[in-house]
């Protein structure tokens, strides 16, 4: 990432971090358990970096917002920064915190909340020009539906949470009697309101399926006065604090 830059950058592969000449360090650390975010007890940081932020959940990162400070006068702003695809087990609290609500400006979607500005970055597979983009859309294609529409429409809307039902008329018409069935859940407001219709609805024996919204977009989200780098392969990073045990991905 940084070798041959000429900015005299070096690699400490046993402690997994940069250190530069100005004696800043960029770290690489995890957090695989949620008692895994009281390691960073009495860290001193002024970048954080999450990568795949809906595989971490909230209180981990809201809690390492206690670590991002500085010495008075230092000329280096604090930043927090995350990238993410949608789905994982936080997907519902990082569409709530940077999605739900967001006004889009332009091409970024802001949202302002208790006096907290966050910004939503969507970016799309085109965005990253060093991607073979034909044989990695070739790989989603493998994928259930779910899954593929998060990743490769980066879409926020469809998720695993709902569920889509077959309503079956096996008695004779007139009887009242309905059999419901459930099926695949394609997930998202749209498909619970067609679950509801079909509940109620009557007819012939169906099957509906349902296609979800239009997507919002793939993750990119930022925190305070954070702006996130996009997801597919672009990452930010940025000459942080002198401590070795910094968190989660790009520190």
């Amino acid at each position: 990432m940084f070798s041959g830059s000429g900015n005299g950058a070096r690699w400490h592969g046993q402690g997994y971090y940069w250190s530069f000449p100005s004696g800043a360090t960029l770290a690489f650390g995890f957090l695989d358990t949620e008692n895994d975010k009281f390691n960073h007890k009495g860290a001193e940081y002024q970048f954080i970096g999450f990568d795949e932020l809906t595989e971490h959940s909230r209180s981990s990162y809201e809690y390492l917002f206690s670590r991002l400070r500085k010495a008075d006068g230092l000329p280096v702003p604090l930043r927090m920064r995350a990238t993410s695809n949608p789905g994982g087990p936080g997907h519902a609290w990082v569409k709530e915190k940077f999605i739900t609500g967001a006004k889009q400006r332009g091409s970024i979607f802001v949202k302002e909340d208790d006096g907290e500005v966050r910004l939503f970055i969507p970016s799309r597979l085109g965005d990253n020009s060093s991607l073979d983009e034909a044989q990695y859309r070739r790989g989603l294609s493998r994928l259930d539906h779910i899954t593929r529409r998060q990743l490769e429409d980066g879409d926020w809307d469809v998720t695993r949470e709902g569920l889509l039902f077959r309503v079956v008329r096996d008695r004779p018409r007139g009887s009242g009697g309905l059999r419901v069935v459930p099926v695949l859940g394609l997930g998202g407001d749209e498909e619970r309101r067609q679950q509801r219709s079909l509940l109620h609805g009557g007819g012939a024996a169906r099957t509906s399926r349902v296609s979800a919204p239009t997507p919002t977009s793939p993750a990119t989200t930022a925190d305070s006065t954070s702006s996130m780098c996009p997801s597919h392969g672009h990452r930010s990073w940025s000459e942080g604090s002198r401590r070795r045990d910094s968190p989660t991905a790009c520190k």
